[in-house]
């Protein structure tokens, strides 16, 4: 809507200056000389211009309460962002470095999903860096292999594609859990596991959305709902705010609810 305003100003500046030129060659045409013709012309250059500055200011008048109208509704959105801690937008999983999260300075990672084979595979290395790092806390949940969820997201999504079916998901969390106690049980027994980890399966609660804490950020991504492996669900990075009800804080009170409930975890490795 400003654009068009500022467009239609143009347009009108335009307008005016071709009219006024056009009433200099009229008068000029018609002989300044005669007063009566000069009379004439400066009557209708008042009116154009008279014309031209009332609606200029209707035009202005317009536009600045567009303008704030506008104005008005980012801080409202701003603000909004800032309770919530969102930061970035991103619309899948993929277009995140999360690589570049796994930094020596990171003190706390929570990592929360239904398995993330694939995921732990590509973050190997940098999760190996974080583990010889003394003073680093790690905490890794994924689904029990008798987590009653596992059922229904099998047959949502092993419906055409036996690996995703229920035993297709109980065997992508054996290869993490393989993966993830191979890694510890190797720097441990380098004595180079300094870091504290725990790797948990979660007895019965869901995943409806997984997310990567790193000290006071997280990485929020809900699970999707439909069977299309191609389709990647979107994905939002957000910080620690001090309103309890921001995302942050909203997925650490649930994960600090579930620790709380000692009966609802397995422990799988601890150092």
């Amino acid at each position: 809507m400003m654009n068009k305003l500022l467009k239609k100003n143009v347009f009108l500046t335009i307008l005016i200056v071709f009219l006024i030129c056009a009433l200099l060659l009229l008068g000029i045409e018609g002989g300044l000389n005669d007063w009566r013709v000069l009379k004439e012309f400066v009557k209708e250059i008042i009116i154009v211009v008279g014309a031209a500055i009332i609606v200029s200011l209707y035009f202005e008048f317009k536009l600045r309460n567009e303008i704030s109208s506008e104005f008005n509704k980012i801080l409202e959105m701003k603000e909004e962002f800032g309770k919530a801690g969102l930061v970035k937008y991103f619309s899948s999983f993929k277009e995140i470095d999360i690589r570049s999260y796994f930094r020596e300075d990171i003190k706390v990672i929570d990592i929360y999903v239904t398995y993330g084979n694939t995921f732990f595979k590509d973050i190997e290395d940098r999760l190996e860096l974080i583990c010889k790092n003394n003073g680093s806390q790690v905490t890794i949940y994924l689904m029990s292999k008798n987590n009653p969820f596992i059922n229904g997201l099998g047959n949502l999504w092993g419906r055409n594609n036996s690996d995703y079916n229920e035993e297709g998901i109980k065997a992508q969390i054996d290869s993490t859990i393989t993966l993830l106690k191979e890694l510890f049980d190797r720097l441990q027994k380098n004595n180079t596991l300094k870091a504290k980890i725990k790797l948990v399966a979660l007895k019965y609660h869901p995943v409806f959305y997984s997310f990567h804490r790193f000290d006071d950020e997280i990485i929020f991504v809900p699970t999707k709902i439909i069977e299309n492996r191609s389709f990647k669900p979107m994905s939002f990075l957000c910080r620690k705010t001090l309103h309890a009800d921001g995302i942050f804080n909203k997925c650490i009170a649930e994960l600090e609810s579930i620790k709380s409930e000692q009966d609802s975890l397995e422990i799988i490795f601890e150092n």
